[in-house]
């Protein structure tokens, strides 16, 4: 299969050096790709580090600064003033597919990947989206996909999708405003349209979309022009009109209803990040200010350098207790080597410190990763995308994890975000995902290490995911932060469901770090309900004086099998684990 990748670039020497890995990795699925840029105009070094890039051999440069002149001199009606960028846009795309159209004649290239070479390709790539968004093209009823966009779809006003944007978002705030500037009719029609579009969902149908990114048949998508429409003084978009000239000349050309109507598509499970410039009217907009760098290090390993929020305790915590978050990556790198193959989850990635951690002590299974909280979840995409290199298959997901009833309002404080309770009606929160369903959705599995943080509620998530941990056996790391009197009962239940599924083995840790106890789970039951018992009396207010308060401990769970030889090597890189003290048999 051979594909031309096509993108308009200005100025964008700064991007292209992390953006090339998200094309590449795409282009990798193809036998053979040609690169086509259309350059507006750029005085930085764009041109240079696009060869670079993509290679000298099969990338073409056009400009289109001197075809806009061109086309004006020609009187075609578009106005190339710098207020319209969707003219000098549909300038420059309809070179680029020109070009396109007689590259299909000529050497039968069957894919066109249309792209925006910005931050919205900040982003770690998911193989098989990319493949099953190539099949939704094979099976002859789509001819366009677009990627959907985390933590929101942000591209709105190229989206033309019934009960959800069916208009011109832009020219609704432009005419009700009489042409002035009204933040307030932005929201209404721009940010209450931007909203999350869980992963797990069918492919969207839609008129129009684009999204930063776009795969389509090229013996279709060259029967459209990029073509824009003025109207009493609004210009269009142009992802509108060129959809909108391949529809038209589809049904001159009487091909199917379902081709005409149905042919376009979003797919969920293929996500770019939204930018957050485009998010600054929606529910999930973020101020950029206020953020620092932390400095993850792990001896003998590399040096991870993270973007957090000014008030992010991170860095303090692992300052102070040089074994914080540190047992986690050596069970990972532990569960790897035995395991072989498979995939982690990280239930309540936060700002992608967990994956970051796991990846610098030499972990390399896939890793999906999971952060509800809209922050949090903007620092891990900043995280994750911007060392490809090193976190490697990477899978962020905006979302809950363990469905509905592990979902609710955020309260956020510091370096964490706890439910407090089911959001108000009408307030927009992430999805909630099943985790089943979500593997399934993104073609990945089996699970081999599953990880929960999410304050209070790991229980709830374990519990949900009952036949995932039936099925898959994965080695098991959890909170167990009990915060109220009935959670010690629910995890005394689990704990004992856990026992009858094949979970032989348990470690015990302080939030500290340090192994508190260890062996087998149907003797440490009543010391992990001790334990949790003494952790929620502290929160309820009843101290011991002299002791150092113990806030939550953190279990291991290991199943059967691989797993109990995972719990044994786990053990054998514990100074704590001392000979007699642990119960191996």
């Amino acid at each position: 299969m051979k594909a031309v990748f096509a993108s308009c670039v200005l100025n964008a020497e700064k991007c292209i050096g992390a953006a090339q890995y998200y094309i590449k990795s795409i282009a990798a699925c193809f036998d053979e790709v040609r690169f086509l840029f259309v350059d507006g105009g750029s005085t930085d070094g764009t041109r240079d580090a696009l060869l670079s890039a993509f290679g000298c051999g099969n990338t073409v440069i056009l400009d289109s600064h001197a075809a806009e002149q061109r086309i004006a001199r020609k009187g075609s009606g578009l106005r190339l003033t710098a207020g319209y960028k969707a003219e000098r846009l549909a300038v420059a795309r309809q070179m680029y597919l020109d070009a396109v159209r007689r590259a299909v004649v000529s050497e039968e290239y069957r894919f066109l990947v249309v792209f925006d070479l910005d931050e919205v390709l900040f982003y770690p790539v998911c193989r098989r989206s990319i493949e099953r968004a190539v099949r939704l093209l094979l099976d002859g009823g789509c001819w366009g996909v677009f990627a959907n966009s985390a933590p929101l779809y942000y591209d709105v006003w190229a989206l033309r999708a019934k009960g959800w944007s069916e208009d011109d978002c832009w020219e609704r705030v432009w005419r009700e405003s009489g042409g002035n500037w009204n933040e307030g009719l932005a929201r209404k029609y721009v940010g209450m349209r931007q909203r999350a579009l869980p992963v797990t969902s069918d492919p969207f149908v839609v008129e129009s979309a684009f999204g930063g990114i776009g795969i389509y048949r090229s013996d279709i998508a060259c029967l459209g022009s990029y073509e824009v429409t003025e109207r009493q003084g609004w210009v269009e978009c142009e992802h509108v009109a060129f959809h909108r000239s391949v529809r038209a000349a589809l049904e001159e050309r009487g091909a199917k209803t379902s081709l005409v109507k149905d042919g376009l598509r979003i797919l969920p499970s293929w996500m770019v990040r939204a930018p957050s410039d485009h998010l600054r009217f929606s529910w999930a907009a973020r101020a950029e200010k206020g953020k620092k760098v932390v400095r993850l290090t792990i001896e003998g390993a590399r040096r991870v350098e993270m973007q957090a929020p000014a008030d992010h305790p991170l860095p303090i915590y692992m300052k102070k207790h040089p074994l914080y978050d540190r047992r986690l990556p050596m069970l990972a790198r532990v569960v790897e080597s035995n395991a072989g193959s498979g995939v982690i989850i990280d239930v309540g990635g936060n700002i992608g410190d967990t994956v970051a951690l796991m990846r610098a002590s030499g972990v390399t299974l896939p890793i999906i990763t999971m952060e509800p909280e809209p922050e949090f979840f903007s620092y891990l995409m900043d995280n994750v995308g911007s060392s490809p290199d090193l976190m490697g298959p990477v899978v962020p997901v905006f979302g809950f994890g363990g469905g509905d009833k592990c979902a609710g309002r955020l309260r956020k404080q510091g370096g964490t975000a706890s439910v407090e309770g089911k959001e108000a009606e009408g307030a927009t929160i992430a999805p909630a995902y099943d985790l089943g369903e979500l593997l399934c959705s993104l073609e990945e599995g089996p699970v081999v290490l599953l990880k929960t943080d999410v304050d209070g509620l790991d229980q709830c998530v374990l519990d949900a995911s009952r036949d995932l941990l039936r099925k898959d056996q994965p080695v098991i790391w959890a909170e167990a932060d009990v915060r109220e009197q009935a959670a010690i009962g629910r995890w005394k239940e689990l704990w004992i469901w856990l026992a009858d599924n094949g979970y032989e083995k348990a470690a015990i840790f302080d939030n500290y770090g340090f192994l508190m106890a260890s062996g087998a789970m149907g003797e440490l039951g009543p010391a992990f309900e001790v334990m949790i018992d003494y952790c929620f009396r502290r929160k309820a207010g009843e101290g011991w004086a002299g002791q150092t308060p113990v806030h939550y401990i953190d279990v291991a769970l290991f199943p059967r099998g691989v797993g109990y030889k995972s719990f044994e090597d786990f053990m054998d890189r514990l100074p704590e684990a001392v000979k007699g003290y642990r119960d191996c048999d």
